[in-house]
């Protein structure tokens, strides 16, 4: 039987992960590009998927040493921020 982390989509993961990294909707739809009203939805359906009841709950469900937070994410990162470079621009709005 798969695990509900093994049922995930690309996005999905991706936006768990920056769920877990402490991210909110806004820091999470800038880094992949995406729109703030899709990481809302899509966090609504992890939250459905993992029984979670809000985002602390659902970044407590992933261990740090977990596959999901091995594999590196694209886009705009903190070290980006850090560095006063500018975001992608967010595309579905």
């Amino acid at each position: 039987m798969e695990s509900s982390i093994e049922r995930l989509t690309r996005r999905q993961v991706e936006i768990l992960r920056l769920i877990g990294k402490g991210f909110r909707n806004r820091e999470i739809a800038l880094q992949l590009g995406l729109s703030e009203r899709l990481v809302k939805a899509c966090v609504s359906q992890l939250l459905l998927l993992f029984d979670a009841s809000n985002r602390t709950e659902l970044a407590g469900t992933l261990a740090p040493e977990s596959p999901i937070f091995e594999r590196p994410l694209r886009g705009w990162g903190s070290a980006d921020r850090a560095a006063g470079g500018k975001p992608p621009p967010v595309r579905g709005r």
